[in-house]
């Protein structure tokens, strides 16, 4: 079973621009999607990343998702899509500073494009850049340790970005994961 934790949250911005989008069926999928305040579509393009990944089936290629995807939104707008199967291997495509890191063998570490094994018990944060710009491996990494949920990883994070800025950095999105 797969635990996961989202957060969503405008900061000092004037609206909430970005998307985090998960569902379980008929595999896991989170993507985080950065929006864009000059686009006035931007709203749309987070309507399209979630119609895109509800239309998908379980035999299409994360890519031929990602490229449709791409021919629908702007190719500045940021973005990542993960998927995990049944048998714990994670698929992984990000465009721009969108970032996926995996707690992974007491260490903190960027996930990286493509296919990669977990083991029960790893985790993973998907964060757009105003929130993980926010964090530190390692801190993110000492709340992963002591957490013994999504929920209890996304609160000490979310705490320790809100130490720092208050939340008045522009729009915040994430999604814990773990497996």
């Amino acid at each position: 079973m797969i635990d996961y934790a989202c957060f969503k949250h405008k900061g000092n911005a004037e609206n909430y621009y970005d998307e985090v989008f998960v569902s379980e069926l008929p595999f896991f999928t989170a993507a985080v999607f950065c929006g864009k305040e000059e686009y006035i579509n931007t709203l749309s393009c987070a309507f399209v990343l979630s119609e895109v990944l509800k239309d998908s089936k379980e035999g299409d290629q994360l890519e031929t998702i990602c490229a449709a995807l791409d021919e629908k939104i702007p190719e500045d707008i940021e973005y990542l899509v993960l998927r995990i199967d049944d048998s714990l291997k994670v698929d992984s495509l990000r465009r721009g500073q969108v970032l996926a890191c995996i707690a992974n063998n007491g260490e903190m570490m960027t996930l990286p494009n493509g296919i990669y094994g977990l083991k029960e018990g790893d985790m993973i944060v998907c964060s757009v850049k105003n929130f993980y710009s926010n964090l530190t491996n390692e801190g993110m990494l000492a709340d992963a340790l002591i957490s013994s949920d999504c929920n209890e990883w996304m609160d000490y994070m979310v705490r320790r970005v809100s130490d720092k800025t208050e939340l008045l950095c522009g729009n915040l999105s994430a999604v814990c994961i773990k497996v």
